[in-house]
């Protein structure tokens, strides 16, 4: 009976699938040698691919939560420029496809690098702002043209939109908001940190708390960063800001959008995530 707590114990604390531990069970050697050697060659294969891994469940999952939340974060984006833009419910969708790919790319592209495993060591701050600032670098192009996507009063193709910004601003345009886009890379350094502490504090071993402990600390972070992402849609947009009667109004008119936004993108992301990446993980992949 001793041995067989012990093999317990040794599932759970090296996290081997149960497939292993039945084949560790069953085997004629004893379960304990046989599961110690099954688990070291299981957590080598998960850390080896536990980058490919993140970063497919996250463009599935940021691809996803993004078509559902892209309503709110037009009117977040028009709010910002004092933009009102009568054409019915579909001009919430403006720019919907490209906006798919660069939120799906970007989040794909943040996990897999922040689960690295030439980081594995780091703190979550560290690894977080690594992430961070290489997703902005590769991603600023395609978030400008979504933005003017989104402020454009009549409906023009992407390729026309950007072949405008090349001519009124060389291939600068594109780049506008890089330095706003860097300063921006406190967000999933602060939504990161705060999910890391709440797990830390509280024993959560289920996808949706997961998610809604990540809605949380989303919500902190944007509160905390909200002037800069107003800041950065200005750049993008290349237009001048609007005029404002308070300080206030400047920093934070617009915050319900973006906060229904990014808690409802972030709990349908970090959703779809687990559950994808348990998939992942149970077809070895």
């Amino acid at each position: 009976y001793g041995r067989y707590i012990d093999s317990a114990d040794a599932v759970v604390l090296t996290n081997v699938t149960l497939h292993e531990a039945i084949l560790a069970y069953a085997s004629s050697k004893p379960a304990a040698v046989k599961l110690a050697g099954r688990a070291q060659r299981s957590s080598e294969k998960r850390s080896s691919k536990s980058a490919l891994r993140e970063a497919i469940s996250a463009f599935i999952g940021g691809g996803l939560a993004f078509l559902l939340s892209y309503p709110a974060y037009t009117l977040f984006v028009r709010r910002s420029m004092a933009k009102t833009i009568k054409c019915g419910f579909s001009r919430l969708f403006d720019g919907i496809l490209l906006g798919f790919f660069a939120s799906a790319i970007s989040d794909a592209l943040y996990f897999s690098l922040y689960h690295l495993e030439s980081f594995s060591g780091s703190s979550s701050f560290l690894r977080s702002s690594v992430a961070a600032f290489s997703n902005s670098m590769l991603t600023t192009p395609l978030w400008v043209l979504v933005t003017h996507k989104q402020l454009t009063e009549k409906q023009v193709g992407v390729m026309r939109i950007a072949i405008s910004i090349y001519n009124e601003r060389g291939i600068g345009g594109f780049f506008d908001s890089l330095s706003m886009n860097l300063l921006m890379c406190i967000f999933p350094v602060v939504r990161q940190v705060s999910l890391d502490l709440v797990l830390r504090l509280y024993v959560i071993d289920d996808q949706s708390q997961v998610a809604v402990a990540a809605s949380l600390s989303s919500i902190i972070a944007t509160v905390v960063t909200y002037p800069l992402q107003k800041a950065r849609v200005m750049l993008q947009s290349g237009e001048t800001p609007p005029k404002v009667s308070s300080i206030w109004h400047y920093l934070y008119d617009g915050v319900t959008f973006k906060v229904l936004d990014t808690c409802l993108k972030t709990f349908i992301l970090f959703l779809v995530k687990e559950h994808s990446s348990s998939i992942l993980c149970v077809l070895e992949v």
